[in-house]
């Protein structure tokens, strides 16, 4: 089984396993109302192309929002899919988060360096390569 942890971004930077794949499932807006990700079900089928998939639905307490999240992914065809019983609460109480856990790596695209300078001279063009060779 994959663990899918469907809390919010904010929830996630509380505590989270880097083995877990994050699609949040939905947000609270300014007034506290939850406001439901569109794209939560075209990225669980990007993510498990194949309705076999074993999936475990983790949210804060293993209860509503796990349930929103597996009727709709089960109206998709998916059959392997179960709650975590007791949500991220249980799974901690069970499974403390280690240091590597608690670390948070911020990635993000950066412009890398121009390294024309360094491959100047090389011939990018591979035709010469192919010309006197027989298949």
């Amino acid at each position: 089984f994959i663990v899918v942890d469907i809390r919010s971004p904010q929830e996630w930077a509380e505590g989270s396993k880097s083995t877990w794949k994050k699609i949040c499932l939905a947000v609270m807006d300014e007034e506290g109302n939850p406001e439901l990700n569109p794209m939560f079900l075209s990225q669980i089928k990007a993510e498990f192309p194949n309705t076999l998939s074993r999936i475990l639905l983790v949210c804060d307490d293993g209860s509503f929002r796990s349930e929103v999240a597996f009727k709709n992914i089960s109206k998709l065809g998916y059959t392997q899919v179960k709650i975590v019983e007791g949500g991220s609460e249980a799974y901690f109480e069970e499974f403390p988060l280690t240091a590597a856990d608690k670390r948070v790596w911020k990635l993000a695209d950066q412009p890398g360096e121009d390294l024309s300078k360094l491959v100047s001279g090389v011939d990018m063009n591979m035709d010469h390569m192919f010309q006197d060779r027989r298949y």
